[in-house]
């Protein structure tokens, strides 16, 4: 079965949790009306003045993190990785997170793997001769209130979203309830046609492999 057809764009955070959770990003302040405004006293009988406060105030802020739950039924009878290949000090550490983790299942790429674990994020990495590949993924999502999608774009979510920047190719999507992105990166970016578009990026992605998370 193609994962990759269950897959949607990530949209929101690509995700970390405030404190030692943190990851690649952080919940915004969400203003109230209890907030000090600077420079712009409001005399206490201005009520049009208040009013337009209130509603610069209601400008879109990103609420979050939550965390999403996690299909673990569906990540149980996902293709397995061999994870002998990888490092015992990084087996050890798989079980620390919260997340499915998604590995390239290549015994070259498994004996270089490095990995950071949160409970809801994982961030991996591995290298071969001439190539690198980063995989991250997480539970974590943010929430725009009021935020208004167009319904193509909601549609256009369910595929994967592949970009190219500067030889990196990025391929994101959802899976399990999780957000993922891996990044493939060619050591002679410029000549290597692995790296030219996302077709071979792309066909890794189709055949990545779980080796832990959770109770897995």
């Amino acid at each position: 079965m193609n994962r990759l057809a269950h897959c949607l764009i990530l949209v929101v955070a690509c995700g970390c949790t405030t404190g030692d959770d943190a990851g690649p990003t952080t919940a915004s302040h969400r203003l109230t009306a209890d907030d000090p405004v600077p420079h712009h006293p409001a005399p206490p009988d201005d009520d049009a003045w208040q009013a337009e406060l209130k509603a610069k105030r209601a400008y879109h802020i990103p609420a979050g993190p939550y965390v999403e739950k996690i299909d673990w039924k569906e990540a149980a009878a996902y293709h397995r990785a061999d994870a002998s290949a990888i490092p015992p000090a990084v087996r050890a550490k798989l079980g620390e997170t919260g997340v499915p983790v998604l590995v390239r299942d290549q015994p070259p790429f498994l004996r270089s793997m490095g990995i950071v674990v949160r409970p809801n994020w994982y961030a991996a990495r591995f290298e071969a001769v001439d190539v690198d590949l980063h995989i991250r993924g997480t539970k974590a999502a943010f929430e725009v209130p009021g935020m208004k999608i167009p319904k193509a774009a909601r549609e256009a979510a369910h595929d994967v979203t592949v970009t190219r920047t500067d030889g990196i190719v990025t391929v994101a999507f959802r899976s399990f309830g999780a957000s993922y992105s891996m990044d493939l990166e060619c050591h002679g970016a410029a000549d290597d046609p692995r790296c030219a578009d996302g077709q071979f990026a792309l066909g890794i992605a189709n055949t990545l492999g779980i080796v832990g998370g959770g109770s897995l």
